[in-house]
C-alpha cells in the first residue's frame, strides 16, 4: 500500500487511505506535470507575421505546479471521521514553510494553497481532497541524444522519448488569424489589413514504461527538452515539420500503475515560432517628437526618446548626431551616447535635424530623426517630412 507522509507524518495514522484520481488509478495528480513559464515568453510585433519567441537561456524561467491528493478517512462514525480530519487540519496549521509530501511517486516540497474539500460517503467514510502547490520544481532531467529519427523531436525518436505520438492536431493547414485591428472612423466601420498571428498545436504523447523509475526518467527528459533554450523541431510520420516552443508546460493525465507497467498521457500545447535569420528583427527607435524653441541660442534636453531591442538582442550603442539645418548652422550634441542628450548651438532661426542611431547585439542598426525649430512658424519647406526622410537616406548608418 502506498504511504503518504506530510512533513514526515503518516497520514494513515489519521485514518487516511489513498483513493484514485478521476481517469487514473493513483491518488496523486499533477506530480509529473511540467510547469508553465513565467515572464514574457514572446512578443507579437504588429509589423511582422507570427511572433518573436523569447527562448534564450535567461528567458527560460518557470512557475510551480499544483498537486491534488484524494483519499478517504475511515472512522467509527461521522464524529470520529470529523475529529480525524480536524487532526490533519491542525497538523497543516502548524506549518510555517514548505514541507515534504512523500509517497511512492516522489517527494515534493509543498504548501496547502486551496480549501481542503470533504464529503461523506455514508456515516463512516469521509472522502477528502487536498490541494498542494509546489512552487519550486526540480527540472534536472537529461535530454536524450538524437538518433537521426525521421519522426520525433529534434531528431530524437518518440520511442526514445518514452512514448508514442497520438496526435499533433491544430491548424497546420490553415492560415493563422489576423492580428487585432486598431483604428476608428466616424460614421462607418473601420478596417485595417494586418499581419497574422502564430499557430498553436496540441501535442499528445502516450508514455508507456515498464517501471516507475523509467516512467519518471522519460518525463524528466521531456521536461528538460521542452525547457531547453532555443526552438524545437517536431517531425511527424506524415512528413509534417513544425518549429515550436513550449510556454505553458504540459500535463500528465490518465496515469495507470500496474505490475511491470505504468502509462500516462502527455498533453502539451506547442506554439509555432522560429528564429531564422530572416526573422531577426532590428531594434525599434523613436527619437521623440519634433519640438520648437522661441529664441536662437537656447538649448533643449530630449526626454521622450526610446529604443526597444528585438529578437533576443540587447542594445550595444546609442548615438545622437546633428545632421543638417535649413540655415547652414552647425548645431551640437552633448551626452550623445544616452537617450537624454542636450542639443545646443542653434544660434539662428531655422529648423535643425538630429538623428538617433542604435546598434544591437545581432549586428543590426536602426535610426530615427527629430527636428528642432527655432523661432519659426511650422511652414517652411525645410520642415517637409519628405525632405528630411530623403536626407536621412543619403547618410549611411
Amino acid at each position: 500500500m502506498n504511504i503518504y507522509q506530510l512533513n514526515h507524518f503518516d497520514l494513515g495514522s489519521f485514518g487516511f487511505i489513498a483513493g484514485k484520481q478521476s481517469g487514473s488509478n493513483i491518488a496523486l495528480s499533477g506530480c509529473f506535470d511540467m510547469p508553465a513559464r513565467i515572464g514574457k515568453a514572446f512578443h507579437s510585433w504588429a509589423d511582422e507575421s507570427g511572433i518573436e519567441p523569447y527562448v534564450s537561456a535567461s528567458d527560460m524561467q518557470f512557475a510551480g505546479r499544483s498537486l491534488s491528493l484524494t483519499g478517504y478517512i475511515y472512522g467509527e462514525n461521522r464524529t470520529d471521521c470529523k475529529q480525524k480530519a480536524k487532526s490533519i487540519f491542525s497538523l497543516i496549521d502548524s506549518f510555517t514553510d514548505l514541507v515534504p509530501l512523500t509517497c511512492k511517486w516522489g517527494t515534493y516540497q509543498v504548501y496547502v494553497n486551496e480549501p481542503i474539500l470533504g464529503n461523506f460517503l455514508g456515516d463512516k467514510v469521509l472522502k477528502i481532497t487536498f490541494s498542494f502547490r509546489e512552487p519550486l520544481v526540480e527540472m534536472n532531467g537529461m535530454i536524450p541524444g538524437a538518433n537521426g529519427a525521421s519522426s520525433g523531436i529534434d531528431g530524437i525518436s518518440f520511442q526514445k522519448l518514452g512514448g508514442v505520438l497520438i496526435s499533433s492536431g491544430g491548424n497546420e493547414f490553415n492560415r493563422a488569424a489576423p492580428k487585432s485591428q486598431n483604428g476608428s472612423i466616424w460614421g462607418r466601420e473601420a478596417y485595417q489589413v494586418t499581419k497574422t498571428e502564430t499557430k498553436e498545436f496540441n501535442l499528445k504523447l502516450f508514455i508507456d514504461q515498464s517501471d516507475l523509475n523509467s516512467f519518471r526518467n522519460k518525463i524528466s527528459s521531456l521536461t528538460a527538452l521542452f525547457a531547453a533554450p532555443g526552438i524545437r523541431t517536431l517531425m511527424t510520420e506524415s512528413g509534417s515539420r513544425i518549429r515550436f516552443f513550449v510556454k505553458d508546460g504540459f500535463k500528465i493525465s490518465n496515469v495507470f500503475s500496474r505490475i511491470n507497467r505504468i502509462t500516462g498521457m502527455l498533453d502539451c500545447k506547442i506554439t509555432e515560432g522560429d528564429l531564422n535569420a530572416s526573422n531577426i528583427l532590428p531594434p525599434i527607435v523613436n527619437a521623440g517628437s519634433n519640438k520648437s524653441i522661441a529664441s536662437p541660442g537656447s538649448a533643449i534636453l530630449i526626454t521622450d526618446a526610446s529604443v526597444i531591442a528585438r529578437s533576443g538582442s540587447v542594445i550595444l550603442s546609442v548615438l545622437w548626431e546633428f545632421v543638417s539645418s535649413s540655415n547652414g548652422i552647425q548645431a551640437l550634441v552633448s551626452e550623445g551616447n544616452t537617450l537624454t542628450p542636450r542639443l545646443y548651438g542653434m544660434s539662428e532661426m531655422g529648423t535643425y535635424l538630429f538623428r538617433l542611431t542604435v546598434k544591437d547585439s545581432n549586428g543590426l542598426a536602426a535610426s530615427s530623426a527629430t527636428t528642432i525649430t527655432v523661432g519659426l512658424a511650422q511652414s517652411t519647406v525645410w520642415e517637409d517630412p519628405g525632405y528630411w526622410n530623403d536626407l536621412l537616406t543619403w547618410n549611411e548608418i
